[in-house]
């Protein structure tokens, strides 16, 4: 009897994590229907100037 019941969860538990796992990856991405969003290009980094030849601070 304990198996049975068992078995029945088990199988009710599995056909619920398939639909779950269909329904996620069959359903459409919802960012689909968006216009796409310009990208504007930023100017270079510039470098950094040479380090000094100043003594290190005291603290």
């Amino acid at each position: 009897m304990k198996n049975s019941v068992q078995l029945i969860i088990n199988v009710v538990l599995a056909l619920a994590v398939a639909v779950l796992f269909y329904l996620h990856f069959a359903s459409k991405p919802a960012a689909a229907g968006k216009k796409p969003v310009a990208v504007v290009a930023t100017p270079p980094i510039p470098p950094a100037p040479p380090p000094s030849r100043m003594s290190p601070p005291t603290w």
